[in-house]
């Protein structure tokens, strides 16, 4: 009868007549290669995260994960260290519309090496960082957070959600991962330079 056999949309019998079962939505691989990849970076910089007078530097631009550090942390980049976020504008994630912001904290790669080693900044941070999450601190917007221990450089890893297959949603739960990890710049300065002192 009628339209059972058209392909398009299907409701089941137990579904209200409204309910339809939409396809997943779609976009060309080349799309996140060409463009997303570039414009996240261009996003940021004209329309910048609302923080407390941190201006954040965005990097590792045209790849299948992007780098944003705040300026202040280059006074710890100077020291050996490269603490920054890092996050994934790869084909699978956007178009499921998957965001993973990450803090991370590798050795400078041009040869520098900080005076302590980074395994003992390493393991403090995730410690305060259990200690924040322990405490039952709200993740502002995103769907889950956690302490990464699987990884010597990743620390930190918070999940968000966006409509999949849209640049702009991208782009604005970048800005809003940074603004709900504003509070780990501090942080982070705070532990480099306890553990240096010790």
């Amino acid at each position: 009868m009628g339209n059972e056999n058209s392909g398009g949309p299907k409701r089941t019998h137990s579904e209200q007549p409204g309910a339809i079962e939409e396809p997943p939505r779609r976009v060309a691989p080349d799309y996140v290669d060409r463009i997303l990849q570039y414009e996240w970076a261009d996003a940021l910089v004209s329309a910048p995260p609302e923080t407390a007078e941190i201006n954040w530097v965005p990097g590792h631009v045209g790849s299948s994960w992007g780098r944003v550090a705040p300026d202040v942390w280059s006074t710890i980049r100077v020291q050996g260290y490269d603490p920054h976020f890092r996050h994934y504008p790869t084909h699978e994630r956007f178009e499921h519309g998957e965001f993973e912001f990450e803090l991370c904290f590798p050795l400078v790669t041009d040869g520098a090496s900080g005076t302590t080693p980074p395994e003992q900044i390493q393991s403090t941070l995730r410690e305060r960082l259990d200690d924040y999450l322990s405490n039952g601190q709200p993740g502002p917007s995103w769907e889950s957070a956690s302490v990464v221990t699987e990884s010597q450089e990743v620390l930190w890893r918070a999940t968000y959600q966006y409509e999949s297959c849209d640049s702009v949603g991208y782009t604005n739960t970048l800005r809003q991962a940074i603004e709900d990890h504003e509070w780990m710049v501090e942080l982070v300065h705070e532990v480099v330079e306890e553990v240096a002192s010790n």
